[in-house]
């Protein structure tokens, strides 16, 4: 069945006017033929103008604009230009280049979804040759509505790909790194990191997983790269009985050791421990683990499996749980995105609609059912998150922020706090990609329904470095920016009375200040439902 959102997105593909001036077609302007991949829908006319979003055709039913992601444009009167990618390979397939350590499992759940999104049936082969999984989708009709290539890669590897020109999209386990996006521009590919280009597909967590039973139940960062470094061998450091710690790591190549190493132990000065047994990834490390209460093992936190993950506690105290709502609202230390990049700013034809699909609710919905992190919005009550005002009590004890602590606490006595944090680029004012897809989500939210009487209350936070009024300032002004986006994006359906922006300056914390990665948690804007 189709979801609303899905609809939604065809409607708003085709804007057909009678009324609209767009002037006289280009000479010699020849007769295009366009297909959609929601619905198959075929459009005969004349294209008199496109740009970077829209095609505009004069057919028989008038003038007709069509995104141009969702659009296969034929015939010679087609615009030419390098901003837009069609389906890549040859006969239009759409050749996808995955890690391997989440290629596996979100690749053929997405692809799956999109089939059924699309009411196409899904056929699936093992190209032997290439190494490729194959998904063929066809048609209610039988007619070929679009043909993709799965190659399993490390991230590493993906990236190389996307960069020759070998594949049309990458889902990677990390971000492009500085070097990489330095590749993509000498190359003349431009800027891989534009929004259009760079999404956000799902969230994941890494953690030391132990066996259910296991006494120790909280380790610090600090104690968590000692374990994995092989500084700490025995459980009686940990606070357990004394006994050795059997060490899991997945395999060197693998991308969740190597973001591990990359934000935890090098920073350090760190490796991971030569005595460790790397023979195992993934969910065979946290089944090893669970059936020996002597063992600890890194893992994703999609891949624990049986196996329990520790709490982390950070430098300064704060005390963060490893679930699907920290890890959403991006608290949990080590919490990663996993990102899909793609060949052109705008993706045509199967390719950018499936695209599409994956930033969907029911894309989204796909993303959880394989143990991910999906974006969808949830709620937590105020009482479900005791920890975090101990924790902000604990944390600073001045006079003043335990006022304006007992101040928040009355505005949001009665709320629930959405998973979304907002959250700026370093150094300016421009949100990020993410949170500008989290905004459309937000005001989907906010339009349903069941939500049309409900408020919204915007919190503002900062780090405490600086004045604490300067600070304060600041966070109410960054709150007061991300009230005026989500009703710039929402072009009138939700009503400016019912957006409240506040700023805390730099309490209730929910990263150390005295690291710059908890400095810049600490900078957000968190949203909360009223009534």
């Amino acid at each position: 069945m189709m979801s609303k959102r899905f609809w939604k997105g065809f409607a708003a593909a085709f804007a057909i006017s009678a009324t609209t001036a767009i002037g006289a077609a280009p000479a010699g302007a020849q007769d295009v033929n366009i297909r959609t991949m929601a619905g198959g829908m075929a459009i005969t006319g004349q294209l008199v103008e496109f740009d970077s979003e829209f095609l505009t055709i004069r057919s028989q039913m008038g003038l007709i604009r069509i995104r141009r992601e969702l659009a296969i444009c034929e015939g010679p009167g087609c615009p030419q230009d390098q901003s837009v990618a069609g389906g890549a390979g040859e006969g239009g397939e759409v050749i996808i280049s995955g890690s391997s350590s989440i290629g596996a499992k979100l690749l053929p759940r997405l692809l799956e979804g999109f089939a059924a999104e699309t009411q196409s049936e899904l056929a699936l082969q093992i190209d032997p040759v290439a190494r490729e999984l194959v998904t063929t989708l066809t048609g209610v009709t039988g007619e070929l509505t679009g043909v993709f290539r799965s190659r399993l890669r490390t991230t590493s590897e993906a990236v190389q790909d996307l960069l020759a020109g070998r594949v049309n999209m990458i889902v990677t386990s990390r971000r492009i790194t500085d070097a990489e996006a330095a590749q993509f521009n000498a190359a003349g590919i431009g800027d891989i990191r534009d929004p259009r280009r760079e999404v956000v597909v799902a969230l994941d967590g890494l953690a030391l997983v132990v066996a259910p039973n296991n006494p120790v139940t909280t380790m610090t960062i600090e104690q968590v790269a000692d374990v994995v470094a092989g500084r700490i061998v025995n459980w009686s450091d940990l606070g357990g009985p004394d006994a050795p710690i059997g060490l899991y790591l997945p395999p060197s190549e693998d991308d969740a050791l190597q973001v591990f190493n990359g934000e935890i132990l090098r920073p350090l000065r760190l490796r991971p421990s030569r005595d460790a047994d790397q023979s195992l990834s993934g969910e065979a490390i946290a089944t090893r683990v669970a059936d020996s209460g002597g063992a600890i093992g890194l893992a994703t936190l999609s891949q624990s499996g049986p196996a329990r993950p520790v709490v982390l506690e950070q430098s300064c105290g704060l005390l963060v749980q490893p679930d699907a709502f920290s890890i959403k609202a991006e608290e949990y230390p080590l919490a990663r995105r996993i990102y899909i990049y793609t060949s052109a700013p705008i993706l045509r034809g199967a390719a950018g609609a499936f695209h599409s699909y994956v930033q969907s609710q029911s894309g989204q919905s796909g993303v959880r059912e394989v143990g991910f992190v999906d974006q969808n919005l949830v709620s937590r009550t105020v009482n479900e998150q005791g920890l975090r005002f101990v924790s902000a009590i604990v944390s600073d004890q001045s006079e003043a922020n335990i006022a304006q602590l007992q101040e928040m606490a009355q505005q949001i006595q009665t709320a629930e706090r959405l998973s979304v944090t907002l959250r700026f680029n370093p150094g300016s004012t421009t949100l990020q990609p993410k949170s500008l897809v989290d905004i459309d989500r937000l005001i989907d939210m906010l339009t349903a329904p069941e939500n049309a009487d409900r408020d919204v209350l915007l919190l503002g936070f900062t780090d405490n470095v600086g004045r604490p009024d300067i600070n304060q300032i600041l966070s109410g002004r960054r709150a007061s920016e991300v009230r005026d986006a989500i009703l710039a994006a929402a072009q009138g359906r939700i009503a400016e009375s019912r957006l409240t922006a506040l700023g805390y300056g730099p309490i209730a914390p929910i990263g150390c200040n005295d690291n710059p990665r908890g400095r810049e948690t600490n900078r957000r804007v968190e949203v909360w439902l009223q009534g």
